[in-house]
């Protein structure tokens, strides 16, 4: 399954940052070695979202940007949640949670329909 299309489709209508959000996608998704690894054990994962947040930061990085280095209607959203991760192992279901944050970084045009995704921070490296 591809895992990328749902958000590369939200994305940047202009493209300028579809190749950047491309790469940040493929920094949350298990290598092919991994997925192999993933099928064995049944894993399943999932994200409840407990916060999310406009990053006290994001003042700053406006104010600092130069003219047009941020496209019109630029925001950037912390998400906090927990990922929850459920398999099996050695025959036994097996459950884990845990604790994330990341950063999506938004254009939300007034003259459009919809936001549009720019970029994710890592995982676990928010905008603060």
């Amino acid at each position: 399954m591809d895992y990328t299309s749902p958000i590369l489709t939200v994305g940047d209508p202009t493209g300028v940052e579809q190749a950047r959000l491309a790469s940040d996608v493929a920094g949350y998704l298990p290598s092919h070695g991994q997925w192999v690894e993933l099928r064995k054990h049944a894993t399943r994962q999932s994200l409840t979202v407990t916060r999310t947040s406009v990053p006290a930061a994001w003042a700053q990085a406006v104010q600092q940007a130069t003219a047009g280095q941020l496209p019109e209607g630029a925001t950037a959203i912390t998400i906090e949640g927990t990922r929850h991760r459920a398999g099996t192992w050695d025959s036994r279901p097996v459950h884990e949670d845990f604790k994330v944050t990341f950063t999506v970084f938004l254009a939300c045009p007034s003259n459009a329909d919809s936001c549009h995704v720019l970029r994710l921070s890592q995982l676990d490296n928010p905008l603060n």
